[in-house]
């Protein structure tokens, strides 16, 4: 389920992140973020969130909004008060990601498959 990578990961975010933090993931099960380093995300999975009947809709859209550096997305990582967000490299999920928008933060922690950036 996780890899060394994931592994490397959960423990740096775990030591290096206040615990209170929150993270934008991608809306997948077995991110780092909260399954290795106990963080809050965003979202996650959305079959998580539908088989206990929660609507999610509106925070899937300002999600995607905010990973397609949309004119909204500063504001709505404002609103949610996000302080990183975590992006896999190799996007194999097929989200559109506009990785250009998140190069303004600075970067927490990259790797060969993940970058980490911190949202101030």
């Amino acid at each position: 389920l996780f890899s060394k990578n994931d592994i490397k990961l959960g423990e740096i975010i775990k030591t290096q992140t206040p615990r209170n933090s929150l993270f934008l993931t991608y809306k997948i099960h077995n991110s780092p973020a909260n399954n290795l380093a106990g963080r809050r995300i965003l979202m996650g999975y959305p079959g998580s969130l539908w088989v206990h009947g929660i609507n999610y809709s509106g925070r899937e859209t300002d999600i995607n909004k905010i990973l397609q550096g949309d004119l909204k997305a500063k504001t709505l990582l404002d609103i949610y008060k996000i302080n990183y967000v975590l992006l896999e490299k190799n996007n194999s999920a097929g989200i559109i990601i506009n990785r250009d928008f998140f190069t303004q933060y600075p970067l927490f922690y990259s790797d060969t498959v993940y970058n980490v950036y911190k949202i101030d």
